[in-house]
């Protein structure tokens, strides 16, 4: 029987159960147009990897087929695409070659790294005294703006005035200030953040200072004054993580001939995945080849571009927003740290991983505050709003610890002014005239190739349950 689906007449063909016979459950077939299949398997792949697994206006067997409509759909077009002879240019050959050669370099590096041999306990052992992770040591810091400034401190700790009395006379660091002059005992990695080299840390004599240091845009000197054995049991999985990092480099400066030169000899250009891999890539170039045709010749008038804007002020609109950057730590200590490795020239971006907040750690620092999050962020985002932007702040005890956070920007309601945004309203009416020609394709070509398309309807619901489609 005939049924519109997605604009275009498609022939579904119902078909019993019994017609699978001994294939798999991932092997039956639910669809075929032509010459290309769509197994079970593909079809429940393909909606499992979708970010929100389901229409909201669609259920059950309605959403179901409009799942399967988007692979009909790729098969149409790439039936397109070899009508037109686009698989046989040598363009499209060379490019779905480099696609392969990356997709078989990338699993044999993933492969090549799985398979080096962890660490010893001995070769943890003999890095974590012969490296610098033994020992963690305390350290005094004077950090001012200029070579000027730091000569000055020089001289005056060459004429015996105590370390301390300096500091509070000339180091910017107010923090350290509070701490006696230092950030607590100081790990390899730790030292490393503050500006202090790892050759320093681990050579510089105990009451010694050091040789100017430039950190970000001032200039520091350190002096360590105290120290202790470091837990072995606390690094030895920073030690094993150093490694494969190391290995890794290793690899990076290998080059990509001779990377592939190894794959190849070690069999990754054969077998049933690299198949399907150079199936693929030669599919999704042939794919993008018909876009680029299809899409040619589409012509964006100025005017055209005024008057999207014009009827689209809602895409344009700005809501007031304020950006930070933020760290969240456990305590006040961990907190004062951190704003110390800040203001030595760490990013927070860097400093992300060690925050409590998840939302930080998965954007790299940052955070986005519009005027409902005020339930969630009640003590910091009313401190960001009254700060300065550019200004660090913090410790701040707000909710679940402790925050140093910095305000990136702030913007009011508004609608961006035309000339603000001209070349994102045409790059939008772009892709609404693209979206049409694609849409108008797909039209004609459901309907031209209606006859070799069907659809095994007693199968899908097998295939994808509603469990996978929030029903």
């Amino acid at each position: 029987m005939n049924r519109r689906t997605g604009g275009g007449l498609i022939c579904i063909c119902i078909t019993s159960a019994l017609v699978a016979g001994c294939e798999s459950a991932d092997e039956a077939l639910v669809a075929q147009v032509g010459p290309y299949r769509i197994t079970a398997g593909q079809y429940r792949s393909y909606v499992e990897s979708l970010p929100g697994r389901w229409q909201p206006d669609m259920t059950g067997d309605e959403a179901r087929l409009h799942h399967l409509q988007v692979l009909i759909d790729r098969c149409l077009l790439l039936t397109e695409a070899r009508t037109l002879g686009l698989d046989t240019l040598a363009t499209a050959r060379e490019a779905a070659a480099r696609a392969v050669d990356e997709y078989v370099v990338a699993r044999y590096r993933l492969d090549w790294i799985r398979n080096q041999p962890e660490l010893t306990e001995e070769e943890i052992k003999h890095v974590f005294h012969g490296e610098g992770f033994g020992r963690e040591r305390r350290g005094l810091v004077i950090r001012v703006r200029t070579r000027a400034e730091i000569d000055t401190v020089l001289t005056e700790l060459r004429s015996e005035q105590p370390f301390l009395e300096v500091a509070r006379l000339r180091s910017l660091d107010r923090t350290t200030l509070e701490m006696d002059g230092g950030p607590g005992f100081l790990d390899r990695d730790q030292a490393a953040r503050l500006g202090i080299p790892v050759s320093l840390f681990a050579s510089l004599p105990l009451n010694q200072t050091s040789s100017p240091l430039r950190t970000g845009t001032d200039w520091q000197v350190v002096r360590f004054v105290e120290e202790r054995p470091a837990d072995y049991d606390r690094y030895r999985e920073t030690i094993r993580t150093e490694f494969k990092n190391r290995r890794r480099a290793e690899l990076d400066r290998l080059p990509r001939g001779e990377q592939q030169a190894a794959a190849r000899e070690a069999g990754f250009y054969e077998g049933p995945d690299f198949l399907r891999a150079e199936r693929k890539a030669r599919e999704e170039v042939m794919l993008e080849m018909l876009r680029r045709r299809t899409n040619r010749a589409i012509d964006i008038s100025p005017e055209q571009t005024r008057r999207y804007y014009d009827t689209h002020q809602e895409v344009f609109r700005h809501e007031e927003a304020l950006w930070i950057e933020e760290v969240l730590l456990a305590s006040a200590t961990e907190a004062i740290r951190v704003r110390q490795e800040i203001e030595a020239g760490a990013r927070f971006a860097d400093l992300a991983v060690r925050s409590l907040r998840d939302r930080t750690r998965q954007q790299h620092g940052r955070l986005h505050f519009h005027a409902e999050d005020l339930v969630r962020f009640a003590r910091l985002m009313p401190a960001a709003k009254g700060t300065e932007v550019g200004l660090l702040s913090g410790p701040l005890q707000v909710e679940g610890g402790f925050s140093v956070f910095r305000v990136l920007g702030r913007t009011a309601d508004r609608v961006d002014p035309f000339d603000a945004v001209q070349d994102r309203a045409r790059s939008l009416l772009l892709q609404q005239h693209q979206q049409e020609r694609l849409s108008s394709l797909l039209d004609r070509l459901r309907t031209e190739h209606s006859t070799v398309i069907e659809i095994h309807t007693s199968r899908l619901q097998g295939a994808v349950p509603d469990y996978l489609l929030g029903g």
